[in-house]
């Protein structure tokens, strides 16, 4: 059975060996991919540069962007642009340090025996969310149950309600490619926040946990391990969308919880921590 969704794997040009590395797992594998030539951080040219928000970015993240992090970010970005522009339906965007489980292929051939059909995106690659089993979901809402991942029943689909990490390896429709687009510019925040923020972008995302892939201990060239300092954005000219995306972001979850009801054990842990964490963050900005 071959495997019918494309594929995309980012890849700066001087990184051979991380090309090598991809080539070595993904031959013979039955997946039709391609490199896509990332975008260096280091070598930003006036019109890239031109597309970064400094400001924003201090805003939204409370933090500069690493170099490594704006060409990440970008080559995303562009990724998307690509997608909209040859009207791609479905697309499979992967990072060149992966290492695979044995089934992920298998999984990629079974697809649509497992992947809801009004799916925008699946992060594979996750490893730190705030969702709900499907199967809990659909446990309070009308619409079908998700059928088990057949081919690897250890993992579980989840529907992300809140937020979703890492663009290691995800998969993408064009609705979504076109959302994220509409929100990219200018470029202020790091790739996984732009696709992780759900409630931001209100598309429709799972998750597999435990992931499909997990990233190899090689030398990074776009996401290097750094000190970041954290900046406060109270006094900065984005700061205020900040706040009202933050308190948009809350009562989307809380309507969420809501919707599943209190019946649930893991709805009450869930909702009681949250509580917690709001409380927290009300009486720091009564300090500030």
């Amino acid at each position: 059975m071959s495997i019918d969704i494309p594929a995309v794997v980012i890849n700066l040009a001087r990184s051979r060996d991380r090309r090598t590395h991809m080539e070595a797992q993904l031959k013979g594998r039955g997946l039709d991919y391609h490199f896509f030539d990332a975008t260096d951080g280091y070598a930003l040219n006036s019109s890239e540069r031109a597309l970064m928000d400094e400001q924003a970015t201090l805003a939204w993240m409370r933090r500069p962007m690493l170099k490594e992090e704006m060409g990440c970010a970008l080559s995303h970005i562009r990724i998307y642009e690509w997608m909209v522009k040859e009207n791609i339906e479905r697309l499979l965007v992967m990072e060149d340090d992966l290492a695979f489980k044995a089934n992920f292929f298998q999984a990629l051939r079974e697809w649509d025996t497992w992947v809801p059909s009004s799916w925008d995106m699946i992060n594979l690659a996750t490893t730190a969310s705030h969702p709900f089993s499907f199967s809990e979901y659909c446990a309070h809402r009308a619409g079908p149950k998700l059928r088990p991942l057949a081919a690897l029943p250890d993992h579980t689909l989840i529907y992300c309600i809140h937020t979703h990490l890492l663009t290691s390896c995800y998969a993408l429709t064009y609705k979504a490619a076109t959302r994220l687009l509409a929100l990219a510019y200018p470029v202020r925040m790091v790739a996984d926040y732009l696709t992780g923020q759900v409630a931001w972008h209100r598309l429709k995302v799972y998750a597999t946990l435990p992931p499909l892939v997990w990233a190899q201990n090689l030398h990074s060239t776009i996401q290097l391990e750094a000190q970041r300092t954290q900046l406060s954005g109270t006094q900065l000219p984005y700061a205020r969308q900040a706040r009202q995306w933050d308190r948009k972001h809350n009562w989307r979850c809380l309507w969420i919880y809501v919707k599943l009801g209190f019946g649930s054990r893991s709805v009450r842990k869930e909702l009681g921590w949250r509580l917690v964490l709001w409380v927290f963050r009300w009486f720091n900005a009564i300090k500030r």
